[in-house]
């Protein structure tokens, strides 16, 4: 909706792990009419299903690091120095990799407020941040908050479309009073300090 408020009328594609002919033929025709300096893809299923354009293409790595996937890439970007380092080993170019920090903003901030979140101030605090999705394994860590103490408490920033499911998992295990689902934060410096 922000988009089209601006005047961008996005494209939506079908998106499955084949990602079939259409959905290809549909991103080669969208660059090509587009002429787009730059092509940024965000998963190596769409890495692999852009064609080759005078674009730029940048590949975000998402934890899938085999480099078959991104051939067609020019640059790639990885959330972690070790992503950086795991590329460069499989025979990446140096210069052509980049690493980009997720979330995190150097600057410091003054610490978020634990009461914000009814959070005592004495807690052992563990933050995690992202989408909730199944893909990134909130259940699993909703699990481990089962078997710690009672004085750790969690904090989950993120938003998605697993909120209710981990919202009634949390509770089906006893630890609601103990998990903060915060939903988006913009504050993110503030969460880590």
């Amino acid at each position: 909706r922000k988009l089209q408020a601006s005047g961008i009328t996005p494209v939506q594609l079908p998106f499955d792990n084949l990602f079939g002919a259409s959905t290809r033929g549909r991103i080669k025709r969208e660059i090509e009419d587009f002429q787009p300096d730059i092509v940024q893809t965000w998963m190596y299923q769409a890495a692999r299903a852009t064609p080759v354009s005078d674009a730029v293409h940048i590949g975000w790595l998402r934890g899938h690091h085999h480099l078959e996937d991104y051939l067609h890439c020019d640059h790639l970007v990885a959330m972690s120095r070790g992503a950086v380092a795991t590329v460069i080993q499989q025979g990446w170019p140096p210069e052509r990799i980049h690493h980009i920090r997720p979330h995190a903003d150097p600057t410091r901030r003054p610490p978020m407020p634990r009461s914000r979140f009814e959070t005592p101030d004495d807690a052992f605090l563990l933050l995690a941040l992202g989408r909730l999705h199944w893909h990134k394994a909130f259940d699993t860590l909703l699990q481990v908050m089962a078997q710690l103490p009672p004085d750790v408490h969690l904090w989950i920033a993120g938003e998605g479309d697993q909120r209710s499911s981990l919202e009634s998992f949390a509770q089906e295990l006893g630890v609601t009073g103990r998990v903060r689902l915060l939903g988006w934060q913009e504050e993110r410096a503030a969460l880590f300090a």
